[in-house]
């Protein structure tokens, strides 16, 4: 069941054609270091899913 990590992939800036100059992912390195609202919304989330193994820092936003 991956359904906890629905706000991890649920909000990109292309969805909604909404740009942020800068930016183009949102990563797990992204989230972890905390340096947004958002980051700072769903990092409870990322660090559990860090500890397990399940993200690593250096994955790209497509999970690879």
């Amino acid at each position: 069941d991956w359904s906890h990590t629905y706000l991890l992939h649920a909000f990109t800036p292309d969805r909604w054609q909404h740009k942020v100059p800068g930016f183009e992912h949102i990563t797990p390195r992204y989230v972890l270091e905390r340096r947004s609202n958002f980051a700072r919304a769903v990092y409870p989330v990322a660090k559990v899913l860090f500890e397990q193994g399940l993200i690593n820092v250096d994955d790209s936003h497509t999970g690879l």
